[in-house]
This record gives C-alpha cells, sequence and structure tokens, in this order.
C-alpha cells in the first residue's frame, strides 16, 4: 500500500510447498502487484482499479508443478435485475 515495495519469497525447497495470503484494507496493493521468476527474467504485472477491489488472494504451490495465482474480489453486493458491477483489471507478461 501506499506505492512501496514488498519481497516475498515463496517457492524455496526450505519452506513449505503450498500457502497463501489475503490482502484487505491497508494491507492491500496499491492498485499493483508484480510476480518476478528472476531466472529467466519473467515478470507477471496485475494492475487494477482499487477502488473496485476490496480482497486481493495471493496463492502459491510447488506441489506437481510450481503455479502461483493473483486474485481480485470486489466488494460483495446485491444485485438487483438488470444491475452491473465491473471489476477491470489489466494482466501482462514481459521481461
Amino acid at each position: 500500500q501506499g506505492g512501496k515495495t514488498i519481497e516475498k519469497r515463496l517457492i524455496d525447497p526450505a519452506l513449505e510447498a503450498v500457502g497463501a495470503d489475503t490482502y484487505t484494507g491497508s494491507s492491500q496493493p496499491d492498485g499493483e502487484w508484480r510476480m518476478v521468476n528472476p531466472k529467466p527474467g519473467l515478470m507477471l504485472v496485475n494492475r487494477f482499479n482499487k477502488v473496485q477491489v476490496e480482497r486481493c488472494f495471493l496463492r502459491w504451490s510447488t506441489k506437481n508443478q510450481n503455479s502461483v495465482s493473483l486474485a481480485l474480489l470486489s466488494p460483495k453486493r446485491r444485485l438487483e435485475p438488470g444491475e452491473s458491477m465491473r471489476l477491470d483489471a489489466d494482466y501482462s507478461l514481459g521481461k
């Protein structure tokens, strides 16, 4: 939050094979978060409108194959017939 960078190593032989974090309120990313694989230099960037997002989830696993998920959840809201909600997010992969 506040645009500062937080680094967290997720996949390490000395750590648990699976894990998850939930971010809400002031712990929520400030409209962007990234996953970086330093060996090949790949980066997954997720940008979103933080006004539309209530919670962010980060999940990872090294069981069977290495995987990481970044998920966004909107505030819970009852929609009347014909109403809709919008959650804008942009994912990009690059170096």
